[in-house]
């Protein structure tokens, strides 16, 4: 079970997306790993947690970093937890105070976590020049008489004691991981290893930092490389979804959603003019 999802996220789709990588073992690479929905679907189906790095610049790669070696303080976690309001119609007020405080590298993963849960449409929040940057925090929500829904909406998703759960799960089951909290580009891929890379999609909200599909696939002659994105980015590819949304966190999507994973290795490349698309931009 993830920590805490976030718009992007693959928990959903973990599944799908594992079988049509068809692990079997060697070095797997996670990139742009974020909720870590891939690698913690592989160690469920038997992957050595020491054969997985996973890479983000972002909070997350602190977090699995700290997972990884077993630095993650659950005591820490708490202390943080335990600051946060018992009254649920304060907890808004409580992460904008929170996100407004300059941020100490030492606490980002615990506070990370948190603030994550407490965003706004899941919109995933990052750290820049030692300031949390995000897009606001969601209010506790109750049905009036005239309400579609008839259940309150907690400002957290999911609730502290519940994140506290998932992370106690996690610490146990992913010891051992390589958390890298790195520029992916930079990162070492060792010779005939498989890779996942889960960029920001185009036209979405993004988070800060750049990626360049290209850089990666220019080091990685030798390996398989998986990429999620909302299009095909080459003749190699498999659509995963295709259907309709009413409307996004913005309540402007209102195309058809498409989710695909891309395949490079040595002999697509070679290809170049069918895919140009590995060429693109992603902002992070």
């Amino acid at each position: 079970m993830i920590p805490v999802s976030y718009q992007g996220g693959k928990h959903r789709l973990a599944g799908q997306i594992v079988d049509h990588i068809q692990y079997t073992g060697g070095q797997m690479y996670d990139v742009c790993c974020g909720t870590g929905a891939i690698s913690i679907e592989m160690i469920n189906r038997g992957a050595k947690p020491e054969n997985i790095t996973m890479i983000d610049l972002g909070p997350w790669g602190e977090v699995w970093r700290r997972v990884g070696d077993g630095s993650f303080s659950m005591r820490r976690f708490c202390h943080f937890i335990e600051q946060i309001p018992p009254d649920k119609r304060l907890i808004k007020d409580w992460a904008a105070n929170i996100a407004e405080q300059p941020v100490a590298p030492s606490d980002v993963p615990y506070l990370y976590l948190l603030l994550q849960a407490a965003s706004f449409g899941s919109k995933a929040i990052w750290v820049k020049d030692g300031r949390w940057q995000h897009h606001g925090f969601r209010n506790y929500w109750t049905p009036t008489a005239t309400s579609k829904y008839r259940y309150p909406i907690n400002p957290m998703h999911p609730m502290p004691g519940t994140i506290y759960a998932r992370m106690e799960e996690v610490c146990r089951r992913m010891y051992g991981v390589w958390g890298l909290c790195v520029d992916a580009t930079t990162a070492y891929y060792a010779p005939h290893s498989c890779i996942y890379i889960d960029p920001p999609y185009q036209n979405m909200t993004g988070y800060g930092h750049t990626l360049f599909l290209q850089d990666i696939l220019a080091q990685t002659p030798t390996c398989r490389v998986y990429v999620s994105e909302q299009e095909a980015l080459g003749t190699d590819a498999i659509q995963l979804i295709g259907r309709k949304t009413k409307g996004g966190v913005s309540g402007k999507a209102t195309h058809a959603r498409q989710e695909w994973l891309s395949f490079f290795n040595a002999a697509t490349q070679a290809r170049g003019s069918k895919n140009r698309k590995g060429g693109r931009k992603w902002e992070r």
